[in-house]
């Protein structure tokens, strides 16, 4: 099972954003692990979502030194 830290860790280290399958295939893990994850992040206001066409990018806005 993949870490939140693992998540945490290529949000921050992204600048342009990421897609729910981009963070599937960094972290080999199934669609509904991410997602689940993903909302706990964006509950805690860490992460905001922004709509690009058909995907959903996600990005890291909480502090980079977490």
């Amino acid at each position: 099972m993949v870490s939140k830290e693992n998540i945490i860790k290529n949000l921050k280290d992204d600048g342009i954003g990421l897609s729910i399958q981009d963070l599937v295939n960094m972290n080999n893990t199934d669609r509904n692990t991410i997602k689940i994850v993903l909302a706990e992040l964006i509950g805690e206001k860490k992460v905001i979502v922004r709509p690009r066409g058909n995907l959903k990018l996600h990005f890291w806005v909480g502090d980079k030194n977490e």
